[in-house]
């Protein structure tokens, strides 16, 4: 049985790189193999050859990482695959990994999606390039532990301890999108320091609905505070962080001191 498994991996790999010329092509191999004696079972590529990402994803594109099963006659699987195009180019010793290459112009998905289906592969996958979170510059970003807590101490003078991965995690966000000068958050607090260093160049507009006029101030402080933690100034080595960096700001005050 684990002979007929074995086949019908290597036939299922075989597929994946001769039928992507199209799906008249794919079908006219899968009848052709599907009518051998030796083999148990055989089926067409996935999606008609077609990529399978959905998405942007980052990852090498001329090898990817395989780690076996254990009692996996390794060499044997090498020597297989080695007729595909696939070439052992090291092992990774403290994961038991193996970086394998792959043909030029294939898809790393696709061959992973292909070795999962072997019963010697635990799993297969491909190699993701990781990249440093967006970090500002900001002077007090350090402090500012629930948008980046690494366990530091967020507040010296009372030895608070914050606690690692407690945070809004949008610092992965950053990577993808810091906010849009279209974008407009209206603080309905207190009102907003309208000469603040960090704020000054995010405020738009805005109403006194204390004082009936159109000079939003803060006399209280709050307010100043929560439009700074929504859209500061940011990566300007002074003050806080935003956590909308391009966001515009709106103040509205309805509170008085």
């Amino acid at each position: 049985m684990k002979k007929i498994l074995t086949i019908i991996s290597i036939v299922s790999i075989f597929f994946f790189f001769i039928a992507f010329d199209g799906k008249k092509e794919t079908e006219r191999s899968f009848e052709t193999f599907k009518h051998q004696q030796e083999i148990f079972y055989s089926f067409p590529v996935v999606n008609n050859g077609e990529p399978l990402r959905t998405g942007e994803k980052k990852y090498a594109d001329d090898h990817i990482l395989v780690k076996f099963k254990e009692k996996v006659n390794i060499q044997s699987f090498m020597d297989s695959m080695r007729s595909m195009g696939l070439r052992e180019i090291r092992k990774i010793e403290r994961l038991d990994v193996y970086v394998m290459s792959i043909p030029e112009g294939s898809h790393p998905e696709e061959i992973c999606n292909v070795l999962n289906t072997h019963p010697d592969v635990l799993y297969a996958e491909p190699d993701y390039i990781a990249y440093a979170c967006a970090r500002p510059n900001d002077y007090y970003f350090t402090y500012q532990y629930y948008i980046l807590n690494e366990g530091q101490n967020y507040c010296p003078p009372l030895n608070r301890i914050g606690k690692a991965g407690a945070d809004i995690k949008v610092t992965d966000a950053w990577d993808r999108e810091k906010g849009s000068p279209n974008i407009i958050i209206a603080i309905v607090d207190t009102g907003v320091y309208l000469q603040h260093e960090d704020l000054k160049g995010k405020i738009i507009g805005g109403f006194d609905f204390v004082n009936n006029d159109s000079d939003p101030s803060d006399d209280h402080w709050h307010g100043t505070h929560v439009a700074g933690i929504a859209a500061a100034e940011t990566d300007n080595g002074i003050g806080i962080a935003g956590v909308g960096w391009n966001a515009k700001i709106m103040p509205i005050k309805v509170l008085d001191s």
